[in-house]
């Protein structure tokens, strides 16, 4: 998805230009257009999509990152990158990862017997 189809984007961006006359939005001092991007605390703002996911892969995934576990992607994603609800996206991310899931090893009490 491209910014200019997200529509959060799009209704942030309008706000930004009509901050003079809004002054009722103080989070608005966060966000900041630069050319196409729209930044937020100098963080990369990244649309619905695809896109997300993609950044997880290489955060996460990457042969060099070793699968890390929630916190450390977290601080890999956010150290350039920015969306809503990313900590929920990434929790979701890192807990469903095959590779993690099956190398973790239990730490629930052993079944009874059948």
């Amino acid at each position: 998805m491209v910014i200019e189809e997200d529509t959060w984007a799009t209704n942030i961006k309008k706000e930004l230009q009509e901050r003079p006359r809004n002054p009722n939005r103080d989070d608005l001092d966060q966000f900041e257009q630069q050319d196409e991007l729209l930044l937020r605390n100098n963080l990369i703002y990244v649309p619905e999509g695809p896109i997300r996911l993609k950044i997880l892969r290489e955060c996460h995934d990457n042969t060099l990152a070793g699968h890390f576990g929630i916190a450390r992607t977290h601080e890999l994603v956010s150290r350039t990158y920015w969306w809503p609800k990313m900590n929920k996206l990434l929790r979701e991310y890192v807990k469903s990862c095959d590779t993690c899931v099956r190398s973790k090893a239990p730490r629930h009490r052993p079944f009874g017997l059948l």
